[in-house]
C-alpha cells in the first residue's frame, strides 16, 4: 500500500487513478479531521 503512495508512475501505469486518488483524499480527510480536533484542543488550552 505504501508503494502506491510513493510511486506515481505505478499509479499511472495501473490506471484507475481517480478511484485511488479518491481513496487517498478520503484518508487525508480523516487525518485532517483528526488534526483539526487536536488544534481545537490546543486552542482551548491556549485560551
Amino acid at each position: 500500500m505504501a508503494g502506491l503512495w510513493f510511486n506515481p508512475a505505478g499509479l499511472l501505469s495501473s490506471g484507475g487513478i481517480i478511484r485511488r486518488s479518491r481513496g487517498i483524499i478520503r484518508r487525508f480527510g480523516g487525518i485532517f479531521r483528526w488534526f483539526r480536533g487536536i488544534i481545537r484542543c490546543f486552542g482551548g488550552i491556549i485560551r
